[in-house]
């Protein structure tokens, strides 16, 4: 029991480690895979307008692909360029190579992250690494944390930026719409059944305001009346995505109360933790006393 203690730093230490080493890694990776995963979400839109139809091997959606394709083809010329060129933008930024992305991961930790937040994590490794080696001043020096991340936490909670709306959110009507405009009758109390009827709503919302048709009772007409509205639908939503210039850096955005409140709350707690239980400091304080 006397050597328990002793353990708490290092344990706190650890776990300090590991939460920085996440950060890092999950800032480092934003080429590797948010930002991949957002221009991979772009390309597929572009792919259903454009009629790609090498993606799927289901012989249904090639069909509806084979159909977009055909509508596609009937657009402008002028209008086809831009999304081509559009698309090609993307895969450009899609398709990086490893080189390029390590470039970029290295610029966000370098440049992109806040100041006290890069300032945080180079103290919080160190620091770390100084305890589990028993460096004479690394206990001392851990009352900075909670320091950095006062100051990272006021800065993000006054300064950070919140996200804009998605440019083609405007477009997608929500849920009581849905159920007031284009279904004719109330929700179902059964959860499959709710998911089947604001489907059938949706259908409907593309067809009358997309398609700008009415709806036919023929199963095979409605299906080729919602392909054409979802057409429609995923052009405007290009149209706005284009057009969509955002200047938020994804990393100043502004984090919730709570998260802050809990980095605050664990940074703290791992300073007095270390003082606390820390032998050379227990030695010392009963020397004082």
């Amino acid at each position: 029991m006397k050597n328990t203690p002793s353990k708490v730093p290092r344990i706190f230490a650890i776990l300090q480690l590991c939460i920085a080493f996440t950060i890092v890694m999950s800032n480092a990776g934003y080429p590797f895979l948010g930002e991949l995963f957002n221009y991979k979400t772009k390309a597929l839109l572009y792919h259903h307008v454009m009629g790609d139809e090498t993606l799927t091997a289901s012989p249904e959606i090639k069909q509806k692909l084979q159909r977009n394709q055909e509508r596609f083809q009937d657009l402008p010329r002028i209008q086809q360029t831009q999304i081509r060129d559009e698309y090609q933008v993307i895969t450009q930024h899609r398709d990086r190579s490893a080189t390029e992305k390590l470039r970029r991961s290295w610029n966000i930790l370098a440049f992109e992250l806040p100041a006290f937040e890069r300032a945080w994590l180079l103290f919080a490794i160190l620091i770390s690494i100084l305890i589990l080696c028993r460096r004479d001043g690394a206990v001392r020096a851990s009352w900075l944390l909670p320091a950095l991340a006062f100051c990272y936490a006021y800065d993000n909670y006054t300064y950070g930026q919140t996200p804009p709306q998605a440019a083609d959110a405007i477009l997608f009507p929500s849920e009581a719409e849905i159920v007031e405009d284009y279904i004719s009758e109330p929700l179902s109390d059964t959860i499959m059944e709710q998911h089947a009827q604001l489907l059938k709503g949706w259908q409907h919302y593309l067809i009358r305001e997309w398609a700008n048709e009415s709806r036919s009772e023929d199963p095979e007409i409605f299906a080729l009346q919602v392909e054409q509205g979802e057409f429609a639908f995923n052009l405007k939503r290009l149209e706005l995505i284009a057009q969509e210039k955002s200047s938020i850096n994804p990393f100043r955005e502004k984090e919730s109360l709570a998260l802050l409140i809990l980095y605050l709350i664990w940074n703290f707690w791992f300073a007095w933790a270390i003082n606390r239980y820390s032998p050379g400091v227990r030695e010392n304080v009963c020397l004082h006393v």
